[in-house]
């Protein structure tokens, strides 16, 4: 889905956060959120991934997860930048995460969802549900606290998932 050219969405350039709920369908590689530079929210080698285009001829900087995304399941899945680090999580938990230091590019062309534009070129197969973009990145123990209300106590905190980082628990 084309979103057109949101002139609001090319002012991120020190920090950002995209999460969504995604149900996957297939595995093959998809893109879920996508601005071709400067940022991009997928699922590649049944993995999520996340990037930035960066400036001072960085380019394309990646940050892969380790957890295996499973089929017919809910995920919530997030990038986030916050000038110092790239990281990607999993309901919540950081799932990879890479130094990052400069700035993000200010513009490019589209925004898609559930496709990447040209270079990407990745349908999502499944799906995306409650996509949000922040200009601003969320500490690790805010991450955590938007995932899953696991035990069913009207909460979302750290007790309902497996914290990798106990410091990021409350």
């Amino acid at each position: 889905v084309s979103l057109g050219g949101p002139p609001s969405l090319a002012s991120f350039t020190t920090e950002i956060k995209i999460e969504a709920w995604v149900k996957r369908l297939s595995n093959q590689d998809g893109t879920i959120f996508s601005k071709n530079h400067p940022y991009y929210l997928g699922i590649q080698n049944n993995k999520v991934t996340g990037a930035v285009y960066v400036q001072d001829g960085g380019g394309w900087i990646y940050v892969y997860g380790t957890t295996d995304l499973e089929l017919n399941k809910w995920y919530h899945l997030s990038m986030n930048y916050d000038s110092n680090e790239l990281r990607v999580y999993v309901d919540g938990i950081i799932d990879g995460s890479i130094p990052e230091n400069r700035q993000i590019y200010p513009s490019g062309p589209g925004v898609w969802m559930g496709w990447g534009d040209p270079g990407i070129n990745q349908y999502f197969h499944g799906i995306i549900d409650e996509v949000k973009i922040y200009n601003e990145a969320s500490p690790p123990e805010e991450v955590c606290n938007d995932s899953i209300d696991n035990d069913c106590d009207g909460f979302i905190d750290c007790a309902d998932i497996e914290c990798k980082d106990e410091l990021y628990c409350i």
